[in-house]
């Protein structure tokens, strides 16, 4: 009975794990891509933010160095709020999906294909909220002027590369 609960951990939390730091980072590349000398007014900044998530800072350093435009940053403060109620409802979402597997797991008999076929409908749920995440930034990415773009690539690259670094140090020899 464990076998169900493993698949869902890798199957359902990943995605939505890696969807929302993908976003995130498409959040703070967006920002330090922006470099143009139109007035900002002051962006949302949200004081809940975890700090254990050492990407959402980099994300605020990038926003910062791409120096937005207003409509730039009203793009950005929209991706960003959306992203913000996403994760809470993600979070409630996977206790609410943990317990409905644990549900069905506790029940004598209960046909793992029914398990499997619940847990697929999660992930899929999953993939839908990461899209939509990923819309929204690319909406943010395309108000950008090429020097911002750019930015955004050499973030992108640098974080693609330190995650590299990360996973080789991690390895054993």
């Amino acid at each position: 009975m464990f076998f169900p609960l493993a698949i869902f951990a890798a199957g359902v939390l990943t995605p939505l794990v890696a969807t929302t730091v993908l976003t995130v980072g498409l959040m703070t590349t967006a920002s330090t891509l922006t470099r143009t000398a139109t007035p900002r007014r002051k962006p949302v900044r949200h004081t809940d933010r975890p700090p254990e998530v050492p990407i959402l800072n980099e994300l605020a350093r990038l926003h910062d160095e791409l120096k937005l435009d207003v409509s730039q940053d009203t793009l950005w403060c929209k991706a960003e709020k959306a992203d913000w109620c996403n994760m809470s409802h993600v979070q409630a979402g996977l206790r609410k999906q943990r317990d409905e597997i644990a549900a069905l797991l506790a029940e004598p008999g209960v046909d793992l294909r029914t398990v499997a076929k619940r847990l697929d409908d999660f992930q899929s749920e999953g993939h839908q909220q990461c899209a939509a995440n990923r819309e929204r930034w690319l909406s943010v990415y395309d108000a950008l002027d090429a020097y911002q773009e750019e930015q955004v690539r050499v973030f992108f690259r640098n974080k693609m590369e330190q995650a590299g670094q990360a996973d080789a140090a991690r390895s054993p020899a």
